[in-house]
């Protein structure tokens, strides 16, 4: 048996300050390294132990307790069955597939047969996103469930005045952006601290919904919205504006760090090739360089964006290219 560690940087939104730990059931050593290292570009703290025979899986399992298992495909499915039987169904610790270019009836089975999902090793880029999912999937698939019940009732579902989430992506919605906002305003004008605002829009949202349909363009924004949670820290805040329209709150970040922040979720979405593949427009307004109201920060930041897709023709777009760090701005 192996154990693996990578350096210790907390994993926004899944087990809090400590490193994850993940058991993999697979016998390529390549391939689990491989999945470290795509955590560690995210930078995801990783314990891995790895198990190659039913012997070892029921040591590991006895003496360890897991945030999630890693199984290859076919060769751990079987490994991965006796886990489950061991912890009861996996109901506290979630199982992905890694698997080679199968079909989705199959990944659909597996999936029903109660694993949480299945990460294809041509596109391991979506593994921290997988995970995340898999970590935070019971409370997010309520949130959800009752999002597609309202989207089915009513186009422009309703939600109560306490009501501080986005029900389909469970990011803070505008209400608590704003609240959240207000409060930074007046953090920052007592320490004169600089914050940051990123807006991001994706592009051509009513193109996917009409060639690929509603659930799909839906499934598009939560992939957004994954990306987003992937690369804030627990200070900052992710919100979900309206529509194909996002922000990202980042307190005491001024105008040199917020662009490097936003080329980093640029990337990830570059290399997410997952269909539909999506272009993200990005804009940055800065406190107090940029205004010292709510309103004013986003219609800088929304401005800067319109304005950087005219002259650029694209360079803030994923996956075209990088956000200039020197230039914010036009």
């Amino acid at each position: 048996m192996s154990r693996f560690r990578a350096p210790t940087v907390r994993f926004v939104g899944t087990v809090g300050a400590r490193p994850l730990r993940v058991l993999f059931l697979h016998q390529d050593a390549a391939t689990v390294e491989q999945c470290l290292r795509e955590l560690r570009t995210v930078q995801v703290a990783v314990v891995g132990d790895v198990a190659h025979t039913p012997e070892q899986l029921a040591g590991r399992l006895d003496s360890e307790a897991y945030d999630l298992i890693l199984a290859e495909y076919p060769g751990g499915i079987g490994l991965a069955a006796e886990a489950r039987q061991r912890l009861q169904g996996l109901k506290q610790t979630p199982l992905i597939f890694l698997v080679n270019g199968i079909e989705r009836d199959t990944a659909a089975e597996l999936v029903s047969n109660g694993a949480a999902g299945c990460v294809d090793m041509e596109h391991l880029s979506h593994l921290p996103v997988a995970i995340r999912r898999a970590l935070n999937g019971r409370n997010l698939a309520t949130e959800r469930d009752r999002a597609e019940r309202q989207w089915r009732h009513s186009e422009a579902p309703q939600h109560g005045p306490e009501s501080a989430t986005d029900p389909l992506t469970g990011l803070a919605n505008y209400r608590e952006l704003a609240r959240v906002l207000d409060a930074e305003i007046k953090r920052s004008g007592r320490t004169g601290r600089e914050f940051a605002v990123i807006v991001f829009e994706v592009a051509r949202p009513k193109e996917i919904n009409d060639k690929r349909g509603d659930e799909i363009g839906r499934e598009a924004l939560r992939r957004v919205a994954d990306c987003l949670s992937i690369f804030s820290r627990q200070i900052d805040t992710v919100a979900r504006l309206g529509g194909d329209e996002f922000a990202l709150m980042l307190p005491e970040t001024g105008e040199a760090s917020a662009p490097l922040v936003a080329n980093r979720i640029l990337q990830h979405l570059a290399r997410d090739r997952q269909a539909p593949r999506m272009s993200v427009s990005v804009g940055i307004a800065v406190y107090p360089r940029d205004g010292g109201r709510i309103d004013v920060l986003l219609s800088v930041a929304r401005d800067a964006m319109a304005a950087m897709k005219g002259r650029m023709s694209g360079l803030m777009r994923s996956p075209a290219g990088r956000l200039s760090p020197g230039s914010p701005h036009p």
